[in-house]
């Protein structure tokens, strides 16, 4: 006999049993088993089965079956014996309780009417499967079991690609390889992964490989008994900055700067923070430098405009010499002479740039961000304009980027 019969005060007990062999029990869990009051299992036939082959007599204790159908009414008879100053211990039906198990709703509720609750640690399949798997172990993200439909399945899997850890699923053997099917089209068929089954048991099996290599071990050999599995973390490729700067001036010529950040970081799997940095500096372009002078007007009819002196990455700079150079905004309106109305990324305001007539290629004028009701002035006035700007004498803008 290893078990002690010993004093407990008031509360629930978490009992971790055995997710195999029988003797994988600690000896304060037997102590446990064998002292309290009241016993609580998802399993009352395996509890039964397991203080048999410990010998733990029951001795006329209850032993109240708590699962998912049974919770609510028995929750309250169990919140009850604990207001009368018993002691409850709940045992899951393998393994630890709380990790996938209906213990967590009775857990919560005895905590909020304000008992204790204390656990007996020990067996778990989640922590044998990580030991077995020859996975990275450093982190672990456990999703319990995968949804039954194939669409639920995928969207799942394809919410995890981002996390940065060993994926653990549970999963039963009649859809392991509906699973694995929907993992090799997430993942990639070579994915590292492994395949944990029957722990501790008499027929444990563990496959690794990639998923492929895996699921043609399912074709072949079909699995039995329960099963853990394993999916490495997704690997990402480095991204050139170049490469993702060009796609933030794409997205933000029909988004905002968040927007753009958010689609940009999730389709490079990059931390969406370092991109919005990017974004930020690339929207910056809509800001006028400090080089701008006091606003000239040109003639009545126009909105002010101003001129931009050495302004190094400007917008107008980059309107004008476009060559080899993505446009940050949409030209919705030119004349041959060189204005033109550019659309801002909120679609709200357009900005006139043009270089006066006769000026050189590096000097150029831009106006503030006009909103709607001024385009029709402008385009009302522009050819007149044209003519009148080679009489103002713009800044020179530095020909660098």
């Amino acid at each position: 006999m290893n078990h002690q019969i010993v004093k407990l005060s008031p509360g629930l007990y978490l009992v971790a049993t055995p997710i195999g062999a029988a003797r994988d029990i600690t000896l304060r869990a037997l102590d446990i088993l064998a002292s309290v009051d009241i016993l609580a299992a998802e399993d009352t036939r395996r509890l039964r089965k397991l203080a048999e082959i410990h010998a733990i007599p029951l001795a006329g204790r209850p032993v109240i079956a708590y699962h998912d159908h049974s919770g609510p009414g028995e929750r309250a008879r169990l919140l009850s014996a604990l207001a009368k100053g018993n002691s409850v211990a709940y045992a899951s039906e393998a393994g630890t309780p709380m990790i996938a198990d209906p213990g967590f709703d009775l857990a919560r509720a005895v905590r909020d009417a304000g008992y204790t609750v204390t656990a007996a640690p020990g067996p778990s399949a989640v922590v044998t499967a990580l030991t077995l798997g020859g996975l990275p172990t450093d982190a672990f993200h456990f999703a319990g079991f995968l949804p039954n439909t194939r669409v639920g399945r995928r969207t799942r899997m394809e919410t995890l690609t981002g996390v940065a850890a060993t994926l653990v699923f549970y999963e039963s053997p009649n859809r392991i390889a509906a699973a694995l099917e929907d993992a090799v089209s997430v993942f990639g068929a070579d994915h590292p992964a492994a395949l944990c089954r029957e722990l501790t048991k008499k027929f444990e099996d563990v496959r690794r490989g990639s998923l492929a290599a895996i699921l043609n071990t399912v074709n072949t050999r079909p699995p039995k008994g329960e099963i853990v599995l394993l999916i490495d973390r997704a690997r990402s490729e480095p991204v050139n900055k170049d490469y993702i700067e060009d796609n933030l001036r794409i997205a933000l010529d029909r988004m905002s700067v968040r927007d753009a950040a958010d689609l940009v970081s999730k389709a490079h799997g990059l931390p969406r923070r370092q991109v919005y940095q990017m974004a930020l500096k690339l929207g910056k372009t809509e800001i006028w430098p400090d080089s701008i002078v006091a606003p000239c007007p040109i003639m009545p009819v126009s909105p002010p405009r101003i001129v931009l002196r050495n302004c190094i990455n400007s917008v107008a700079f980059r309107f004008y010499n476009a060559v080899g150079v993505a446009r940050p905004g949409k030209l919705i309106w030119s004349c041959n002479t060189g204005p033109a109305l550019y659309l801002s990324r909120s679609r709200r305001r357009a900005t006139f740039v043009w270089r006066p007539r006769g000026s050189p290629a590096d000097s150029f004028c831009v106006s503030p961000p006009l909103p709607r009701s001024s385009w029709a002035a402008v385009l009302t006035a522009s050819w007149q304009r044209c003519r009148l700007m080679s009489r103002w004498s713009p800044g020179r803008a530095s020909a660098r980027f």
